[in-house]
């Protein structure tokens, strides 16, 4: 949106730090229907490539890490708030193997990588067991 002139850079008048503001005109060249669409387009996620039954084993691999034992009582319900449906859709679609390719394909935050390969093993673990033990489960 940026690139497109939606959003634009200014400085706040109390500290002087910038910050993205919506732009009060409408850019040259684009129409309020276009930049609808363009919106839409990039945040829309192509719900059809999602495996459901994944998507619930993720959902409960996130329930039980964010209600777990946690190094201490202020880390409990993190992961119910940073590994929202959105990121869990996306690991379901482009289901990246390591840590590497979690960082390329999903937007994450620090925080979040500390989950991330807890979630990778729900659909890896199996692979990973079958591989160390000579045996493909199906």
């Amino acid at each position: 949106m940026a690139e497109l002139k939606i959003l634009i850079w200014t400085e706040t008048k109390q500290f002087n730090v910038p910050v993205l503001n919506v732009n009060e005109e409408i850019p040259t060249g684009l129409s309020l229907d276009s930049w609808f669409d363009k919106f839409v387009n990039q945040s829309r996620l192509p719900i059809e490539n999602v495996d459901v039954s994944l998507f619930d084993r993720l959902k409960t691999r996130r329930k039980s890490i964010s209600w777990g034992i946690g190094r201490n009582k202020y880390d409990r319900g993190w992961a119910m708030k940073i590994c929202t449906d959105r990121i869990l859709i996306l690991i379901c679609i482009h289901r990246p193997k390591d840590l590497v390719e979690f960082r390329q394909k999903i937007p994450y935050t620090k925080k979040l990588l500390d989950y991330a390969q807890s979630l990778i093993n729900v659909y890896m673990g199996d692979s990973l067991v079958s591989s160390s033990i000579g045996l493909e489960l199906k």
